[in-house]
Parts: structure tokens; C-alpha cells; sequence
């Protein structure tokens, strides 16, 4: 199957527009594709058969807002950022049940959200009754009339893996950014512990929701592959670090919570305010998420400098609103 020629077919990477790609397996209905020239995989055909409108199933939202500033590294570090810049508009994108919207309305941010989930809709309006929220659909997504045209803040929390093409998304999201204004997110880690032990250790992707494969998940990305991504919309000042295995809280071997392994990541976690971020940055490099920080236009701002002011405190627990304790 390796020499099937693909030549006739318009193969092109949905990240960065590159037509320099190679076949690397079949998964399911679908090639996986690896881009030469961003460092990232795609699924081809570009289709996705999963419905993201499925009813959707109530949680203790209370807990859920306690637990994700203490053991989910993507809130917490975002939580930091945004404690950081001048408070504005924040659109999130792909809101679900509104945790993130929730802590950027306590920390002074004007919420807007949108999502393709007719389900959310009470779901959100019982969470945070104080944003606003619409219904769109696909990359194109629009806004309402009303609305403000741009925002200060746009986030996308592990939304683009999802798209059929995440560059379409990418360039509305611009389009809609203000001058001088944030894009943020998060991704899964294609470099993350799981592949880099060979899957031996399981994954923090649930194998009832498709795992880390098409059509729940349609790109898989690397470092270089957010950075192409970011260039290619046109920014030039960015940040991008990844992290999360410090912040989990199981480790399973086969399916079988591991005492050992669970044991030696809640110390380092832990202890993360004792620890040098060198070598932290080190150990997260095989983390389950990448995070980015993009400022859009030329002005004032080096989010190389401002991205390691966020680490820092991110492992030192200065993150808004922490609790101290753990999670059962």
C-alpha cells in the first residue's frame, strides 16, 4: 500500500497549504499523511463523520470548574495569561459546557462563545448566564450582527485537531482578532509520552471517543507544525510550550491504573515550585498538550518573555482562584 501513487489526487495539508506530503498508513477509513513542510499529520480524505450535536450529558459543573484549575494544565496556564493582559472582549470558540468562558468573565473579560452543539445551549445558559452565545457551523463560522466585529481575545481549547481545515478557521479567527489582540489555544501533543513509549502507556484521549484518530480527531500537530500554522496567518510574535504530564493524575499500564508511575507524577507535580523550569520544560516537552500565545500586528509585546513569566508561575501554583488539594 506504501507505493500506491497519490499523484493524481490533490493532496494538500490542511495546516499550512503544502502539497509536500507522504503516505503513512491507513487508519479506518482514512490515509494518514505526514506534511514535509510543517512537521504535522493529516487524515485524507478531509472528512469528518463525526456529530459533535449529540445530546449532552450533565455534569456537577462546580466540580468540574474546581478541578480544572488545579489538575488541567490547559486552564490553568490560559488562566494565567489572561490574569496578565489588559481586560476586553474574549470570543471562545468551541465553548461546550463554559468552563474556560467562566473563569475569563471572574477574571473581567466581556464573554462571547460558539459552537456547532445545539445541546450546549441550556447547558450554557444554566453555566454562564452572562455570556453570549451562537450557533454557527463549519470553518466559515459567522457572527451575529450585533456583535462586535473584533475581539481582544479569540481562544480555540483542542478545537482545530477537530476541523476538516483548520487553516479556513485560523484565517476567520484573524479576520475577527483586533489589532493587537491574542489568539490562544491548545492542542494535542503528537510528541506527547504515549507515542514516544510506543503506546504502551495509555493515552489521555478516551478510546469510546474515537482515540487520537479520524474522524474525532483529523490533524495531529508538533511544535513546528503550530509554528508554520501561526506564520502562515500572519503573526510574527508567538509563543508555544507544551506541557500536561506533570498535571496528570493517573497513569495506566494496560488499561490498569500504575501505583508507581501515578505515584511519581503527583510528587513531581507536587513539587513543581522546587523544581528548576529548565528541567521542567525538559519532562513537559512529552506532555499531552501544546499550548500557543499569538499577538496579532506589529506593536509593542514579546510573548517570548511573557510566555516564560506564565510558566514560571504556572508551576509555582500562582494560577487564579487554585485551591490547594487534589483531586479524588
Amino acid at each position: 500500500m506504501t507505493t500506491e501513487n497519490f499523484s493524481k489526487f490533490n493532496i494538500i495539508c490542511p495546516i499550512c497549504n503544502s502539497q509536500d506530503s507522504r503516505f503513512k498508513k491507513n487508519i479506518y477509513k482514512y490515509k494518514l499523511f505526514g506534511c514535509s513542510n510543517c512537521d504535522g499529520e493529516f487524515s485524507w480524505p478531509a472528512k469528518s463523520l463525526t456529530d459533535y450535536d449529540q445530546p449532552y450529558e450533565k455534569v456537577d459543573f462546580k466540580r468540574l470548574l474546581e478541578k480544572s484549575l488545579r489538575r488541567n494544565f490547559t486552564y490553568s496556564s490560559l488562566a494565567v495569561f489572561l490574569n496578565l493582559i489588559k481586560k476586553g472582549t474574549i470570543l471562545d470558540i468551541g465553548t461546550g459546557p463554559g468552563t474556560f468562558l467562566f473563569h475569563a468573565h471572574r477574571l473581567g473579560f466581556d464573554t462571547y462563545a460558539i459552537d456547532v452543539s445545539k445541546s450546549y445551549l441550556s447547558v450554557l445558559g444554566q453555566n454562564c448566564p452572562f455570556a453570549k452565545f451562537h450557533i454557527t457551523s463549519g470553518e466559515q463560522f459567522d457572527i451575529p450582527k450585533e456583535w462586535p466585529n473584533t475581539f481582544n481575545v479569540i481562544s480555540t481549547l483542542d478545537i482545530l485537531e477537530h476541523a476538516e481545515d483548520p487553516l479556513v478557521v485560523g484565517q476567520n479567527i484573524y479576520k475577527h482578532l483586533a489589532d493587537g489582540g491574542y489568539f490562544i489555544g491548545s492542542l494535542p501533543n503528537r510528541n506527547r509520552y504515549y507515542y514516544k513509549l510506543l503506546k504502551s502507556i495509555d493515552d489521555f484521549v478516551l478510546k469510546d471517543c474515537g482515540g487520537d484518530n479520524p474522524p474525532y480527531h483529523m490533524t495531529f500537530w508538533r511544535k513546528r507544525t503550530v509554528k508554520v500554522f501561526l506564520e502562515k496567518l500572519g503573526f510574527t510574535d508567538y509563543y508555544i510550550f507544551s506541557g500536561g504530564l506533570a498535571w496528570r493524575k493517573n497513569i495506566s499500564i494496560g488499561g490498569k491504573r500504575s501505583a508507581v508511575f501515578s505515584s511519581l507524577v503527583n510528587k513531581f507535580y507536587k513539587n513543581t515550585p522546587k523544581i528548576p523550569l529548565p528541567v521542567i520544560d525538559f519532562i513537559e516537552q512529552f506532555g499531552t498538550h501544546l499550548m500557543f500565545l499569538a499577538r496579532k500586528g506589529t506593536g509593542k509585546g514579546d510573548l517570548q518573555k511573557t510566555g516564560k513569566i506564565i510558566e514560571r508561575k504556572l508551576y509555582n501554583k500562582e494560577i487564579p482562584f487554585f485551591i490547594e488539594g487534589d483531586i479524588e
